[in-house]
């Protein structure tokens, strides 16, 4: 297993963007706003038009790109270039064409007839119920990444265009020693419940979101006091973020990749001289 990573900050929220064709009211900047509903959507799925560029102003190491929130077909592929010159002509990272949705199933747990039985890949049916299945690239750290393309291959969609609520590029902050054991994560609910006289019961339904319940322990003072301690600082309850539990993940990455906020802000701990602590409770957003 991987470290921990938690994505922030977002250059991409700061960036110059252009590329592709959008509609008037729906352009790409929206994918610069943490409200995820708040999509961006293309003229057509023509790969002509599902073309994005991004200017971060300058070098920074990158980590992760994820495409958040969106309405990809089955069979889309995306592929993400990074480099230092802005026609990309040259680029010191490219991801090749890789498929949208990886196998999400291991082997052994589908029955017969499930789709994904034998690649263990999302079927059509997955996507109408509405899984998450979100898109992530981890990157070997690179530090000439100014200029990024991310294209989204995927002329079959059946809406006719695509939508993406958020676009996170991010260098991250993955911990030298890893979260602690004893993490907790599962989906809550604000849904009521409300039962007449006569026993029958009626139900308003909430939308189910996930949390997680996690900690460091024993991480070198410096480390603590630049990485946790600012995180809580800079993110706030607010703030979103996304946390991977593990950048390493095979069929669980989409289930254990939360974008989300901090629910309360805990102080960081101190419990040896040269050695820091956190715990943090995490939302999603959705």
């Amino acid at each position: 297993m991987s470290n921990v990573l938690l994505a922030f900050p977002n250059l991409a929220d700061d960036a110059t963007l252009s590329n592709g064709r959008f509609f008037a009211q729906l352009p790409i900047i929206n994918v610069q706003d943490r409200r995820l509903a708040r999509v961006s959507r293309t003229l057509t799925a023509n790969l002509a038009d599902t073309i994005w560029d991004f200017d971060l102003g300058t070098s920074r190491v990158i980590r992760i790109i994820s495409l958040l929130s969106h309405n990809f077909g089955i069979s889309a592929t995306v592929r993400i270039r990074g480099g230092e010159d802005s026609t990309f002509t040259t680029f010191n990272y490219d991801s090749g064409f890789v498929d949208a949705y990886p196998p999400i199933y291991p082997p052994g747990i589908l029955a017969w007839g499930d789709a994904g039985l034998w690649d263990g890949k999302p079927g059509q049916g997955d996507l109408d119920e509405g899984v998450p299945i979100e898109f992530h690239k981890l990157i070997v750290p690179i530090s000439q990444g100014r200029f990024w393309r991310v294209e989204v291959s995927d002329v079959a969609n059946p809406a006719g265009f695509v939508d993406i609520g958020r676009i996170v590029i991010s260098p991250g902050y993955q911990a030298s020693i890893n979260m602690r054991q004893g993490l907790t994560i599962g989906y809550e609910t604000s849904s009521t419940r409300t039962e007449t006289d006569g026993g029958a019961a009626f139900h308003n339904v909430r939308v189910r979101r996930r949390q997680v319940q996690f900690s460091f322990l024993n991480i070198p003072e410096d480390e603590g006091f630049v990485k946790l301690f600012d995180l809580s600082r800079d993110r706030g309850t607010s703030e979103p973020f996304l946390f991977i539990y593990n950048p390493a993940d095979t069929f669980h990455l989409h289930r254990r990749s939360i974008y989300g906020t901090l629910r309360r802000l805990n102080p960081l701990s101190v419990p040896f001289a040269v050695h820091t602590g956190q715990s943090y409770n995490f939302v999603e957003e959705l």
